[in-house]
């Protein structure tokens, strides 16, 4: 895989407290020109995040009220997967199907100098379809931390 070449772009709208446009939109960077992929939106009053992937609404919710992990029905895997924190002091994020198997690793690299995280898939066949919704569903998940972590851990941010 040639390293300078990126597979995805992503643009983020800040917008305002009640903006209902997405939060975030993952596009093909391959294509030209770009095709959109996904978005992703947050909301102010709820911890429910909406993904939408190729056109298709998904649900990505928490999996409790005390707990950092996220699980949503997979379009493309046929199941249930979560994203679940792991790693020094919950940095790291790990895609988990409902056997517990890994299928993505998100490393926040908090401790890099160059603060580039990388995702690492379990089985490097993975592609198409199946590989943007990783994408999507781990760019959410990373951004939703980030948004927390942002107001203090209140889930709005600042």
């Amino acid at each position: 895989m040639d390293k300078s070449r990126p597979l995805y772009t992503i643009s983020q709208n800040s917008g305002s407290l009640f903006s209902s446009k997405p939060h975030m939109t993952i596009s093909q960077a391959s294509a030209s020109p770009p095709t959109t992929i996904g978005t992703v939106t947050f909301h102010n009053w709820s911890r429910t995040i909406d993904l939408e992937l190729h056109g298709r609404a998904i649900p990505f919710e928490p999996e409790g009220i005390f707990t950092r992990a996220y699980a949503y029905d997979s379009p493309t895997f046929g199941e249930k997967l979560r994203w679940e924190c792991d790693g020094v002091w919950g940095a790291d994020l790990v895609l988990v199907n409902g056997k517990g198997e890994w299928i993505a690793r998100f490393d926040a690299s908090l401790f890099s100098m160059s603060k580039t995280g990388k995702i690492h898939i379990a089985n490097g066949g993975i592609a198409g379809m199946a590989l943007d919704e990783i994408v999507v569903s781990g760019c959410a998940m990373v951004q939703h931390q980030r948004r927390k972590d942002s107001s203090g851990g209140g889930g709005f941010p600042k």
